[in-house]
């Protein structure tokens, strides 16, 4: 079957999915037109009269919260009684989800809150209709796609591996080589439509002293000595964020000069790196990826 409109996978934080399909006869069906809110985006400002020329200035700028709704889904398949029974069954608003919906070959997802559910009692030859409210505390749509990137690691270049042809003292002509990632400074690209926040992982392979991870000439240092096997890992996506060394609190090792703020990965390329005591020989005990979803303003 050809979709018609777009297909949308809601997910419970427990973990049970329910389909809604942009075309008949698989179950719940998404109509042309019912999805309000997975293309839009509000931006309030504010803005003070100025005192010693026309016209206003402006102070802020943010977008708020939003409100996406799924309205007049009809259900197309067999057994209508137990499906509607299930729905809603599944949109119980003790439970946070998230909406993945894939619309013109692109797949991007929102989280949110329910607010509301409407499940008319129509006629009994009728078919259901389902209409229900999220509230997108965050009001940006994420790619599907998880980025990780994993500083060091080996680069392929023009179909790896590639031969190089250049003489060397080092390397014979035709031996394999690659690009690596870290060569120093990392340059990380972030290709959505607004600045995101990411997580670091690091794992360690042996004795590490004092690490430090720097992005755009911001950084943050823990004071604590790994070991081999111990991993930390910094989450810029929480709030406020987290900072912990095999699964426990570290933030209180975090050494003063540590910046929270403005670690924000801004769209287009992010130069992070990273280091520690005696890094010629420590940093390559430090195994660090940096992982993200581009944000967009719809899909």
């Amino acid at each position: 079957m050809i979709t018609e409109y777009a297909d949308m996978r809601l997910e419970r934080d427990d973990g049970q999915v329910m389909m809604l399909w942009g075309h008949a006869g698989k179950g719940w069906f998404l109509p042309a037109g019912c999805l309000e809110g997975f293309g839009d985006h509000e931006n309030d400002i504010e803005a003070f009269d100025n005192v010693l020329t026309d016209g206003a200035t402006i102070v802020s700028r943010r977008m708020p919260e939003l409100d996406r709704t799924v309205s007049q889904a009809i259900w197309t398949g067999p057994n209508p009684d137990s499906a509607r029974a299930a729905a809603l069954s599944f949109l119980n608003p003790r439970h946070d989800f998230r909406a993945h919906v894939t619309y013109r070959g692109r797949t991007r997802w929102c989280e949110g809150v329910l607010t509301g559910v409407k499940c008319p009692m129509e006629r009994l030859d009728a078919p259901p209709k389902l209409t229900f409210t999220l509230l997108c505390l965050d009001p940006h749509m994420r790619d599907e796609r998880r980025h990780d990137e994993a500083f060091g690691d080996a680069r392929p270049m023009f179909g790896f591996p590639y031969v190089s042809h250049m003489p060397s003292t080092r390397w014979a002509v035709g031996a394999p080589a690659s690009v690596r990632v870290y060569d120093g400074k990392n340059t990380v690209f972030n290709a959505g439509d607004l600045p995101t926040y990411y997580k670091i992982r690091c794992e360690f392979s042996g004795e590490v002293k004092n690490p430090v991870f720097t992005k755009d000439g911001k950084k943050l240092g823990v004071a604590d000595v790994f070991l081999p096997g111990d991993v930390l890992e910094v989450d810029f996506e929480a709030s406020p964020p987290k900072v912990e060394k095999n699964g426990a609190n570290a933030i209180k090792t975090c050494t003063r000069d540590s910046s929270f703020t403005g670690m924000v990965m801004q769209v287009g390329e992010n130069v992070f790196d990273y280091s520690c005591d005696d890094p010629e020989n420590r940093r390559g005990y430090m195994r660090v990826v940096v992982s993200w979803h581009d944000k967009y303003l719809g899909i």
